[in-house]
């Protein structure tokens, strides 16, 4: 019996601002994260707005690497609309690879607004421990639970 195939690991960097998105494609990222202005936990970050996540998705989409749009905040009743939109503006005009959410709800939202790429869940979901994981596999769209 051969042991199954071990999967490379990627190097996945954070970017709250243009430099350090810049910075982790210089440096050979596989992968970069980054929040928007709005719905995202590192508010204190300048983080970017559409047209500028745009630009720099399309720059590391030329260099093969992924890009993550995190929006790992729990959206408010009256923030919906607002969220469905701001996932329409990514589909749209950013094309990232994956969004990463904390708000269930987002799963669902994130599909009604036309966003075909991956799903993660956030470490803010606190999925921690198997049990959990086996339940989101059987139940949720996701890709992948970030734990």
């Amino acid at each position: 019996m051969t042991a199954p195939p071990t999967a490379m690991p990627s190097i996945l960097a954070p970017a709250g601002n243009r430099a350090a998105f810049l910075a982790a494609l210089a440096a050979g990222a596989d992968a970069v994260y980054c929040g928007l202005k709005s719905l995202s936990a590192r508010m204190e970050a300048k983080n970017f707005s559409l047209d500028e996540l745009a630009q720099l998705t399309a720059l590391a989409h030329e260099r093969n690497v992924r890009v993550y749009v995190t929006m790992n905040t729990l959206v408010k009743p009256d923030e919906v609309d607002r969220a469905g939109q701001l996932v329409d503006g990514l589909a749209r005009h950013v094309r990232p690879d994956a969004l990463i959410v904390q708000d269930l709800g987002m799963v669902a939202l994130a599909r009604q607004a036309g966003f075909e790429g991956e799903l993660h869940l956030s470490t803010l979901a606190n999925v921690s421990f198997p049990r959990a994981v086996g339940f989101i596999a059987d139940n949720l769209p996701v890709a992948r639970v970030v734990v």
